[in-house]
């Protein structure tokens, strides 16, 4: 019958098993929710809505989507730690209220 783990310890072909199931659901999900959900949400709005309307929402959509991107890019370091050192190289940055600064004007 081979040798038998202790309660509590996960043995080899308990962690394949393990592994396997939780790839099935993944691929699963992918498949439903990822494949099938958008493609009856696409057709249900297809069939209500008028070919303009669905235009005016695409172009729509496409600029929420660049103003999302846009301000991820720009505010993305705001809130991170800093790297050793990173403070004491800011420190020594200019804080915009020098005198050589204000001679160009």
């Amino acid at each position: 019958m081979g040798m038998m783990a202790p309660a509590g310890i996960m043995t080899f072909h308990g962690l394949i098993i393990m592994v396997a199931d939780a790839i099935l659901e993944f691929v699963a999900g992918i498949r439903i929710i990822g494949l099938q959900v958008p493609r009856w949400i696409v057709r249900a709005i297809d069939a209500l809505l008028e070919e303009d309307i669905l235009m005016a929402a695409g172009a729509l959509l496409a600029l929420l989507g660049g103003f999302i991107m846009r301000n991820l890019v720009v505010y993305a370091g705001q809130a991170r730690t800093l790297l050793p050192g990173e403070d004491k190289y800011r420190s020594r940055l200019p804080k915009g209220k020098e005198a050589f600064i204000s001679t160009l004007k």
